[in-house]
């Protein structure tokens, strides 16, 4: 035998040997031969690896630094690994607390994903700390934050959900401002401002629980919320400001609570899918249905109780509001705005005693407007108050333009002899504003035992 072969054939014994031996080894111990007990086997691990939980680890390139005074850690920026995607943010440096993070130590960080916060010392997270993190999905908020500041996570357009604890006292502004994915919030009892803009184009945010306590909505903090279809507005509210739910185009319904003084300028204006306004009525405090505020509105079809505390209904309160067939004006009411029911789709409607000016172009354009009931505590009514209304004929063809729709059909609620007495003692107004042309009233008094018409004529000099 050559030398070649008896190394092949002692290679061969040695493997079977090997093979022999494991499948000895991974008997079962009460197979193994002896004297009937089981034996225990010690079975080789190599090749195995063992995983243990661990406790993340703090990302060893985020940069940190310690406060003026000393007492606490601030978390500056990312580091020179700007691609990273997760990181873990440690809870303590050089012996001391990380208790903030750093206006804009994140900020435009595309590709940061998931954020994790160790422990429970952080307290505040600075302005823009986290904004325009397109990527950002998760991010753990401790007990500890009692603060989250201006923008903090503005423009996050894939955060879904993030949990804000119960110490948490300041939300600045604009914090969720386009966070395109959020759907649901809820606010922490400490939280009585809903600062501006904070959840301005929210565009899937459908839930809303607010604070017992809180007082403000301020301006835009929820406009272009477009899937936001019911809300609960707290009861001890008192300010909707500017353009609080402009856009909010699924808002169905909406109930301003008593507290409230003013309804800001366009606060629900465009809110095209509403379709019930509701005050509560009792010890309502509202003074001012504000510029704007309804204004298209296409939906609205009815508002409920009407304060008898409300003053003004201002300019284009209510303009083309489409659907809204009828109102019933609240006692108390004194000031009806240029262009407060422009475009609408009043049918009827009574001007409540103690209404003291229509201003200009009120009702313009309310095609669908047949009779007009009012008081004779006017003293105005403006220039065009009712121009292109259904109270105003349009002119025959061939007419001059200037004369169209120049006569007007009042209705007021008593006799005619009243009425007339009323005229001769100077109590009625006594001129209508179109400009340079000859005016024409027609009021029809509805009284028992007088009914009839008086028509008054006024030119541009009465």
């Amino acid at each position: 035998m050559t030398k070649k072969r008896l190394f092949v054939a002692i290679a061969c014994i040695c493997v079977m040997s090997l093979s022999l031996f494991s499948l000895v080894a991974c008997k079962k111990p009460a197979d193994v031969e002896g004297n009937g007990q089981e034996t225990e086997i010690e079975v080789p691990n190599s090749g195995f690896e063992i995983v243990e939980d661990k406790a993340p680890v703090p990302t060893a390139t985020l940069k940190y630094s310690l406060s003026n005074d000393g007492d606490y850690a601030i978390l500056m920026n990312i580091g020179e690994n700007t691609s990273l995607s997760d990181i873990v943010i440690a809870d303590t440096y050089a012996g001391k607390p990380v208790a903030e993070i750093a206006e804009d130590a994140f900020a435009d960080r595309k590709s940061l994903a998931s954020v994790k916060i160790l422990g429970n010392n952080l307290q505040t997270i600075g302005a823009g700390a986290f904004r325009n993190c397109e990527a950002l999905k998760t991010i753990n908020i401790p007990g500890s934050v009692i603060n989250i500041n201006d923008a903090a996570f503005r423009s996050c357009f894939s955060l879904e959900s993030i949990s804000l604890p119960e110490n948490l006292s300041f939300l600045g502004n604009s914090v969720f401002h386009r966070c395109e994915k959020l759907q649901e919030i809820k606010l922490p009892q400490a939280i009585t401002t809903v600062s501006e803009q904070l959840f301005w184009g929210c565009t899937a945010l459908k839930s809303v629980t607010f604070a017992a306590d809180t007082t403000i909505i301020d301006k835009e903090a929820f406009r272009k919320c477009e899937a936001l279809e019911t809300i609960t507005l707290p009861d001890k509210l008192e300010q909707i400001n500017e353009k609080a739910f402009m856009n909010c185009n699924k808002l169905k319904a909406i109930t301003i609570p008593n507290n409230v003084e003013e309804l800001g300028l366009e606060s629900f204006r465009e809110c095209e899918k509403l379709e019930t306004l509701t005050f509560v009525k009792e010890d309502s405090k509202l003074t001012t249905i504000g510029i704007k505020a309804f204004m298209g509105c296409k939906g609205l079809k009815t508002v409920n109780n009407m304060p008898n505390t409300l003053t003004t209904i201002d300019d284009y309160a209510f303009a083309n509001t489409e659907k809204l067939a009828n109102i019933t004006l609240n006692q108390g009411l004194s000031r009806i705005g240029k262009y407060a029911f422009h475009n609408s789709g009043l049918t009827e409607i009574t001007i409540t005693s103690g209404v003291e000016i229509i201003d200009d172009f009120a009702f313009d354009s309310c095609k669908n407007l047949k009779d007009v009931h009012f008081p004779l505590t006017i003293k105005y009514i403006g220039e065009g108050a009712f121009r292109s209304s259904g109270v105003l004929p349009e002119a025959a063809e061939g007419q001059p333009e200037i004369l169209k729709g120049r006569q007007i059909n009042f209705t007021y609620v008593g006799t005619k002899a009243a009425f007339e007495q009323l005229l001769a003692d100077g109590k009625i107004i006594t001129s209508y504003h179109w400009g340079d042309v000859e005016s024409v009233i027609k009021v029809k008094c509805t009284g028992s035992g007088g009914a009839g018409e008086v028509i008054m004529k006024f030119g541009q000099n009465n």
